[in-house]
C-alpha cells in the first residue's frame, strides 16, 4: 500500500472485538458474551450444521479415492489429509452412534462451536501473547473457561432447534451495563 495501511485477515470484526477485549484484560463473561456474538454470526454465515455434514458426507463419499488433485502439496499430503479427514468423520459417526438422535445432534453441535471457536482462538495467538501480553497457559484456561461458558450451553442449545442457523442469535448478555444513577454515585477508583 502506498500509505503503508495494514490490514488484518483471518477475523472477523466480531472475532476481532474479542481479541481486543482479551488484550484490555476484560472479565471472562464480558469475552464470552463476545465470543458467543461472534460464534452465533460465524454459524448464521455458514449455514449452521448443514454444511459440515455435507463435507463429513463428501468425505466419507470420497473413501474409494487415494489422492486429490491439489496444485500446491505433494500427493503424499494429500493424500494423508484425505485418510485423516476419514478418520476422523469415522471416529464421530461412530462415536455419535452409540447415543440418541437428540444427545447426538447435542454432542455433534457443541464439536462444532468447540472446532469454530478454537480455530478463532488460535488465529489470535500471535497478537495476544507475548511479552506484557497473557502467557500461553493464561490463554488456554481463558478459552477453555469462555467455551464452558453457560452462554455457550445456550447457544448449543439454540443451534440445536436451529440446525439451519437461520433466526440464531446469540443469548442475551449476561453483562449488563450499570444503571447512570449507580455511575453517578460511584467512586472513579471503584470503576
Amino acid at each position: 500500500m502506498p500509505d503503508n495501511d495494514r490490514f488484518r485477515t483471518g477475523l472477523s470484526g466480531r472475532w476481532l472485538r474479542v481479541q481486543r477485549s482479551i488484550c484490555a484484560g476484560d472479565r471472562p463473561d464480558r469475552i464470552a458474551d463476545l465470543a458467543t456474538k461472534a460464534a452465533a454470526d460465524d454459524l448464521r454465515r455458514i449455514g449452521g450444521l448443514g454444511p459440515v455434514v455435507e463435507r463429513l458426507e463428501a468425505a466419507e463419499s470420497r473413501s474409494g479415492n487415494e489422492g486429490w488433485p491439489d496444485t500446491i502439496m505433494d500427493e503424499a499430503s494429500v493424500s494423508s489429509r484425505h485418510h485423516l479427514t476419514l478418520f476422523a468423520a469415522n471416529q464421530l459417526t461412530r462415536q455419535l452412534a452409540l447415543t440418541s438422535p437428540v444427545t447426538a445432534l447435542h454432542a455433534f453441535a457443541e464439536r462444532v462451536i468447540s472446532n469454530l471457536t478454537n480455530d478463532r482462538f488460535d488465529r489470535m495467538l500471535p497478537n495476544v501473547l507475548g511479552p506484557g501480553k497473557l502467557t500461553a497457559a493464561r490463554f488456554a484456561d481463558l478459552r477453555d473457561d469462555i467455551q464452558r461458558h453457560p452462554q455457550m450451553t445456550k447457544l448449543c442449545d439454540q443451534l440445536v432447534k436451529h440446525p439451519d442457523a437461520a433466526g440464531l442469535h446469540a443469548p442475551r448478555g449476561t453483562v449488563r451495563p450499570r444503571k447512570i444513577h449507580d455511575l453517578l454515585n460511584t467512586e472513579v477508583s471503584e470503576l
